[in-house]
């Protein structure tokens, strides 16, 4: 018909002496396709095929059979889908771009993490080393104030050091150099060390910070 003259860019005439195969890219197994077609399994088929000038376009073929005067034929309904393909083409490499900055994004941050925690964890060393260091030598000149605040010091010096190794901990699990082991935790006493931990701060500012509970003991998992 016109349309297919149009399309392939033959006349009519041209387009009668060829045969479909003369229009594949000689990716198709014509033969498979026409028996799933003619058995009614597949009657909706994706191929490319060459025009005229050889361009290659993409095409779906919807295609059946039917019986006339005792042979069978089969007849197609053609539709170009080159610029459909080229969009899912270009929106698959996009998708795939976007997945690769992803990943490269999280290696970044992963590469930030690590480095910034072991920057942290040679200043944290030197503040327990000091504690520890004036615990040792002014022990006897310090009052029980001065403890106090100490204490606060080491306990607050310590859970950063906590931090700082659940963050390397993290960014190990995420690298696959390490397995994590999961474990029940007791959150009443642990609410409470962080509460006092930081009550120093609230009595700086005239806040009156206090933790209770119901019940004394509290396991999650």
């Amino acid at each position: 018909n016109h349309s297919a003259c149009s399309f392939y860019g033959y006349s009519s005439q041209e387009l009668l002496m060829m045969k479909f195969s003369d229009l594949d890219a000689g990716e198709q197994d014509h033969a498979d396709w026409i028996s799933l077609t003619a058995s009614g399994i597949r009657n909706d088929l994706e191929f490319r095929q060459r025009i005229s000038t050889g361009e290659i376009r993409n095409v779906r073929v919807n295609v059946g059979s039917v019986d006339i005067g005792g042979k069978s034929y089969i007849h197609a309904i053609i539709m170009d889908i080159t610029e459909k393909k080229l969009q899912e083409e270009a929106l698959h490499a996009t998708e795939c771009r976007e997945k690769e900055l992803l990943q490269e994004t999280i290696e970044m941050k992963d590469s930030f993490l690590t480095m910034i925690t072991h920057e942290f964890k040679t200043p944290i060393a030197i503040i327990n080393a000091a504690i520890q260091t004036l615990e040792i030598v002014c022990r006897d000149e310090l009052s029980d104030k001065m403890r106090g605040y100490i204490g606060k010091i080491r306990q607050n010096s310590l859970r950063q050091q906590r931090l700082v190794e659940n963050m390397l901990d993290i960014t190990r699990l995420k690298a696959g150099r390490m397995k994590s082991e999961r474990r029940n935790v007791e959150i009443v006493s642990l609410t409470r060390e962080i509460v006092e931990s930081v009550k120093v701060y609230s009595d700086q500012k005239h806040l009156r910070l206090t933790f209770w509970s119901g019940r004394s003991e509290i396991v999650i998992s």
